[in-house]
This record gives C-alpha cells, structure tokens and sequence, in this order.
C-alpha cells in the first residue's frame, strides 16, 4: 500500500503470508514423520542386536530427501484464493495443530509397523532372486540368512528392503504432507507445482541408482523385482491411509501435553483456533477529537 498507494496490495501480502506459512507447516508435517521413525527404528535395531538397519549413508540421503528436495517440493506450493476465505490464526496457535499431530502420528505409527515387521521377520518372508555375486546363470531363489544376507555376503538384503520400502513411503507421504487440515484430495493442484514434480521424479530415479547400484557407498545391495514391486506397494498404501486418517478427529491431547510443559494452557483462549470460527478482530480504539484515545 505504502510503494503503489493501492489498497489490493494488503490482499496480497496477507494471501502470500498465509501461504508461507502453511508450507512452513507442511514441511514440519513432512519432516517430523521421517525423524521420528527413522530415529526408532535405529535405536530398537541396535538395542535388539540387529545392528542399525537404516545405514550413516542412507541417513544422509534420507535427511537429503526430507531437508532439502522435501523443503523444496513443499515450501514450493502457490497460494490459493480459498486462503482468504479462512479464519486468521490465533496469536496463541501451535506451529503444528491438532490436524498435523493425527497425520504424523497415523504415518509415523504405520511405518514403524513395516519397518519392525520387515526387521523381525524379514528373513523368513523374503527370498533373494537377483543374480547375486554367481553371474547371470545363477537365477535360482534363496531364503535370507538369519542375519538377514542373501546373495551378496558383503551386503544385507533384509537391510536394504527396510531402506528401500522407508524410502518409498517417504516419496508417497510428501502428497500427503501438502494437506495439514481435513483436504480429502492430496493431488489437488499437484500438476500446477512442476517444481514438486521434479523433486518427486528426481528422487525416484537416485532411490533407484542407490539400490541398484549403491553397493559400497551406501551399503546396499541389488533387489529382485517382486521385492521392488513389494516396497513399493508398502510405500504405496501412506495414501490410501492418507485417505482414512482424515476422517479421524483431531489429536488434540499432544498439543495439550506439549502445553503443558510449556506452560501456555493457561493463556490460550480456545477462540484464538482458527479451526473454531470465533476469531474476532481485534478492537481499535476510537479517538477523541483532543488526540486522545477514548
């Protein structure tokens, strides 16, 4: 208003700053739910002598994913009109709502499960049908050593499925972390975000060389096909599940704990939600024709 004295201006700076911030809050969203179960399943895998499951290297490119193409592909998105069609935030509200905690929670809660399946029982459900270290004529199926190798000793296959199949729900959650509310369609506006686009193409195709071809670097070792088509489908069913978590009631007790400790239950007013609709705007008090405010 103050560089072009036009009045559309405050429109603007008000859907663009609602529009940060809710990618701020998609992005926390996505990247809680990575942290906390990459940090489970590290630390159950070596207290129960497994060892780490998810490797240092795959970290790093899992932290890769979630810090820089996930920031990226999600900090990325345009505002859209039905911004202004919202309540204001409360100057009270948590960063991350009631909505967001059920989602990271169903997510996280999820993969956790099919991470300790793969890592408990995966040498019993898993066969190895690569090529192995025997060359092209050696096509036959093994079941997994109790360590979780097949093939290729210096590898661990069990390993590098948890890896893989961790990475693919990460991949399918980033369509659910662009919705932090009660949106039923995740893809809405996918296809007018080309930059979310590359990112997702961009980690598909290093994800693969990184199976495939990773080996030493990050202590991989190559998938047969089923096993592919397997991680995938369990990366695959984060929307579906996407889908059923927003039917769920918000999780409004984390945030009540998490007050708790911080000592803001007493002065938050449950109208500052803009969840609640009661958002008034603040009162600006009239002036006295001395100067003076009444």
């Amino acid at each position: 208003v103050i560089t072009d004295d036009n009045f559309s201006s405050i429109v603007k700076s008000v859907l663009w700053g609602r529009s940060v911030y809710d990618n701020i809050r998609r992005f926390l969203q996505f990247q809680l739910n990575v942290n906390v179960v990459a940090l489970e399943v590290s630390f159950i895998g070596s207290v129960c002598g497994f060892g780490m499951p998810l490797k240092p290297v795959q970290l790093l490119w899992v932290n890769l994913v979630m810090d820089t193409l996930g920031a990226l592909a999600l900090a990325t998105e345009a505002p859209t009109p039905d911004l202004l069609d919202r309540q204001p935030y409360g100057r009270h509200d948590n960063l991350v709502n009631d909505y967001m905690w059920r989602n990271i929670v169903v997510q996280s809660t999820y993969q956790l499960i099919f991470c300790l399946v793969l890592l408990f029982a995966g040498q019993d459900i898993l066969n190895d049908c690569t090529d192995g270290n025997y060359g092209s004529d050696y096509d036959a199926c093994i079941e997994l050593a109790v360590d979780g190798t097949g093939k290729d000793a210096p590898g661990n296959y069990r390993d590098t499925v948890i890896y893989n199949a961790f990475v693919w729900a990460q991949i399918f959650n980033e369509f659910n972390a662009r919705k932090i509310y009660n949106e039923k369609n995740m893809f809405e506006g996918v296809f007018t975000n080309q930059i979310f686009l590359g990112v997702i193409v961009a980690t598909v195709l290093i994800q693969f060389l990184t199976v495939q071809f990773g080996a030493v670097a990050f202590q991989t070792v190559p998938l047969d096909l089923d096993d592919w088509i397997i991680c995938i489908l369990i990366g695959g069913v984060s929307l579906p599940l996407g889908l059923f978590q927003r039917y769920l009631p918000p999780f409004t007790f984390i945030n009540g704990i998490l007050d708790k400790f911080t000592k803001k239950s007493s002065q938050v007013a449950p109208e500052d939600s803009p969840e609640s609709g009661n958002n008034k705007p603040a009162e600006i008090p009239s002036e006295a024709p001395n100067g003076t405010s009444k």
